[in-house]
């Protein structure tokens, strides 16, 4: 189990869906009916092929991969602590809790 010293905390990020860097859904590709690429989810970062279902804390919507909700704890000396949300409404209110707790500034 970790722990984190809420005293430390200096920034507290909150972030929305947003399209996804490392994954990225692509259409079957054919050449002389020769299939060269698979319909599905691919790894950009490895270039795997992981089929339809999306990885943990990710959604597929429309053919597009999405991040979900997030909220990032920043602490002091470079410490982070991701949290990960199915709505942005929970990552708000997550957050908001956080900063309830003290002194924030936008």
């Amino acid at each position: 189990m970790e722990k984190y010293n809420l005293d430390k905390l200096v920034k507290v990020e909150c972030n929305d869906f947003y399209i996804s860097r490392r994954y990225d859904y692509q259409n079957e590709i054919k050449f002389l009916g020769i299939t060269i690429s698979k319909e599905g989810i691919y790894d950009n970062l490895y270039h795997k092929y992981l089929g339809f279902d999306p990885p943990q804390y990710y959604t597929l919507k429309d053919k597009e991969i999405y991040n979900n909700p997030e909220v990032i704890l920043h602490y002091q000396g470079n410490y982070s602590k991701t949290y990960y949300f199915d709505s942005y409404n929970e990552a708000k209110n997550f957050s908001d809790k956080i900063t309830e707790l003290g002194r924030w500034q936008d």
